[in-house]
């Protein structure tokens, strides 16, 4: 009897598991690499510009 409830249990679960894998939106590769490259060049264009590098201000 105890393994039928164990197994009743197991299946909601995976049941749950599965319905949130189908909601699941897989990312876009594009668009990701994308927000690394724009992330990337603001880092760099801060670094140039002084604001980051060594803790200074732009003055």
């Amino acid at each position: 009897m105890q393994a039928n409830v164990n197994l009743d249990v197991l299946l909601e679960k995976m049941m749950a598991e599965l319905e949130k894998a189908k909601k699941f939106r897989a990312l876009k590769p594009d668009n990701v690499i994308e927000n690394c490259i724009d992330s990337a060049r603001k880092a760099a264009e801060e670094r140039d510009s002084g604001n980051v590098l060594a803790g200074k201000t732009k003055r």
